[in-house]
């Protein structure tokens, strides 16, 4: 449920921008994260057992693991932010 605010806004309308930043971050980290990885790969090559260093699957369950993961670390922060005024939030800042 949102909340009318004296700005007549509601703290709903903050979620999408919330949920936008998330994935700006998780895509730059992916983005930077899968060449390091795969550069590094070749030299973590004799601690893997049945996979060759450049699997691509083995990247895509990274990055699937990866991104389910920041998705419910920022769920809480999301919940909070939809249900908090945002003018009682620039109040308390």
């Amino acid at each position: 449920m949102c909340h009318e605010s004296s700005m007549a806004a509601r703290g709903c309308q903050g979620a999408p921008l919330i949920l936008a930043q998330v994935c700006r971050t998780v895509a730059l980290g992916l983005a930077a994260g899968v060449p390091l990885a795969w550069l590094t790969s070749r030299l973590v090559a004799l601690l893997l057992f049945g996979v060759s260093p450049g699997a691509p699957h083995v990247f895509i369950i990274s990055a699937g693991v990866l991104s389910a993961s920041v998705a419910l670390a920022a769920a809480a922060p999301l919940r909070t932010a939809i249900r908090v005024p945002p003018s009682q939030s620039l109040r308390e800042s």
